[in-house]
């Protein structure tokens, strides 16, 4: 869903250019089915070679470790980022508010 925030704004501004409201209607229509068929494309497309990869070490022991490996490896990213530890300030540790010299701090880094 986050790729479709700049599609939508095209498609609006693509809409408001259309003046028949069947022709509207048609063409989010095919914009919805190319945006869902294209996701799946490209997510299939990122999948393979890790379905491949999978397939293909079953048998031997190292295949396991490397899938325990990415499987643990992922669960800390996944808790370092929902905890806050990767910006170095949890915001829910003070309330969900920053203080000004970390929202200072913030502001140099980008």
């Amino acid at each position: 869903m986050h790729g479709l925030a700049g599609s939508a704004a095209v498609a609006l501004l693509v809409l408001t250019t259309i003046g028949n409201t069947a022709w509207s209607m048609l063409y989010l229509l095919v914009f919805g089915v190319g945006t869902i068929a294209g996701m799946m494309l490209i997510t299939a497309g990122l999948a393979w070679p890790f379905v491949y990869a999978g397939t293909r070490f079953t048998g031997y022991p190292i295949g396991f470790g490397w899938r325990r490996a990415s499987s643990a490896w992922s669960s800390v990213l996944s808790l370092r980022i929902a905890s806050g530890w990767s910006t170095g300030c949890s915001a829910s540790a003070r309330g969900g508010r920053r203080d000004s010299a970390a929202r200072m701090k913030a502001a140099t880094w980008r």
